[in-house]
């Protein structure tokens, strides 16, 4: 997956990175015992290490990661497979890294517990990992925990990326804003040759939900905007009835509705002219997602950007638009964990919870009432020992009475006093 990607990105998300990147590094370890000068030839290669530094820089903040597609926001990978990259290309910022990962290996239980838990998961069928964790764990202890925090990343081929606020903010107060463009392919099989024989590989966007244009925001390391993620995987994943499928689709995540029609799945629906441009001062992400969206939206141009003002610490999302027909009021989601209180002022709303505090900027004279929505998570494990049992969208309809066929709107996020 990654070595289509020279960024060493991952369409599929961190949460791959594990049984990609991660089990990369093991068979270059095995190709070295069987090769001489194999370790030398694969430290000389820029992509090799690239795939490596994917695992930190899709990091929020804790164990907390970038989940688009089928991705799971809480993660915590092995720390000698990030040992083992760091020992590669002796990068000393990847060994710190894995020492600050097994602060999160087994954490909440005893060192018996934890080592039990170890030789299980071997006995169960994973002995490579459980041997990669005895023949790191000194090199690993020695080293000092601490996790890069990347300020910008931007993996073009993938069109995904991410942004933090100065380390000059309060810690409180601070965003992290992470985007994306890239396509609606739907998940398929492809096939990949090996010795003249076929064998079956995951193509296009792999993991694929309809969520061109989404975002993802916290604030202070806390969830403001979300990504759901995805469910327990079932045959109905994978099937002709995937996107039926509440989290597959856009309407459940940060994106709009187009004259009341959701995005499609498919190859022919994507994100086109897909940028970014940055400053020390500020970093502005845009796209045209109207590709994303079938016949029946009647839509021409649709360009969402994200302006990260970085001396404001203010994030402004605008949708400029071209319609070949005004149908219905244009509706623009918005999904939050269900413990965020939506309060409605005559500046916009104030999202606020325990540790966020959030004002977003909305203009009145171009919106109606806010909607919102507890969705529940159907008590799907996968889901809610992230989010709990269920999560909110709130939704923002245009008014009636605008009716134009281009146009714009735009909302703007800044920390609450």
């Amino acid at each position: 997956m990654f070595f289509n990607h020279p960024q060493g990105g991952c369409d599929e998300g961190p949460a791959y990175w594990r049984q990609a990147g991660g089990r990369l590094i093991e068979f270059l370890e095995s190709m070295d015992q069987l090769f001489p000068e194999a370790k030398q030839y694969f430290a000389s290669h820029k992509l090799i290490h690239l795939i490596g530094e994917y695992s930190y820089k899709m990091r929020i903040t804790g164990n907390w990661f970038v989940n688009f597609a089928d991705a799971i926001p809480l993660l915590t990978y092995p720390p000698s497979l990030l040992y083992k990259y760091g020992q590669l290309f002796e990068d000393q910022v990847m060994k710190q890294y894995a020492a600050f990962m097994m602060t999160y290996v087994g954490k909440g239980s005893t060192k018996e517990q934890f080592l039990r838990s170890m030789i299980d998961g071997a006995m169960g069928g994973d002995l490579n990992e459980f041997w990669n964790f005895v023949i790191t764990r000194k090199g690993i202890e020695a080293e000092k925990a601490e996790a890069p925090e990347a300020d910008l990343v931007w993996l073009p081929d993938i069109q995904v990326f991410n942004v933090r606020s100065k380390k000059t903010v309060a810690e409180k107060a601070r965003f992290f804003l992470a985007g994306k463009a890239g396509s609606n392919r739907k998940y398929k099989v492809a096939h990949f040759a090996l010795c003249c024989k076929l064998f079956p590989l995951f193509a296009d966007e792999s993991h694929n939900h309809n969520d061109v244009g989404s975002f993802i925001l916290f604030q202070g390391g806390h969830p403001v905007l979300i990504d759901i993620g995805v469910g327990t995987y079932t045959a109905q994943t994978f099937n002709s009835h995937r996107y039926e499928l509440f989290y597959m689709q856009s309407q459940y995540h940060n994106c709009p509705d187009i004259n009341g029609v959701q995005q499609q799945a498919g190859g022919a629906f994507t994100a086109h002219n897909a940028s970014l441009v940055h400053s020390s001062s500020s970093v502005h992400f845009s796209a045209d997602i109207a590709g994303a969206y079938p016949k029946e939206a009647h839509v021409k141009h649709w360009t969402r950007s994200l302006a990260f003002d970085l001396a404001a610490n203010s994030i402004t999302l605008e949708d400029k638009y071209s319609l070949e027909k005004h149908l219905h009021p244009q509706a623009v989601h918005f999904i939050t964990p269900h413990g965020v209180k939506i309060t409605k002022t005559a500046a916009g709303l104030h999202l606020t919870g325990e540790q966020i505090n959030v004002q977003m900027a909305v203009d009145w004279k171009v919106f109606g009432e806010v909607k919102e929505e507890v969705k529940s998570l159907g008590g799907d494990h996968h889901l809610t020992h992230v989010w709990g049992e269920s999560v909110k969208r709130f939704t923002l309809h245009t008014k009636d009475s605008h009716k134009e066929l281009s146009g714009h709107f735009a909302f703007k996020f800044e920390a609450g006093h």
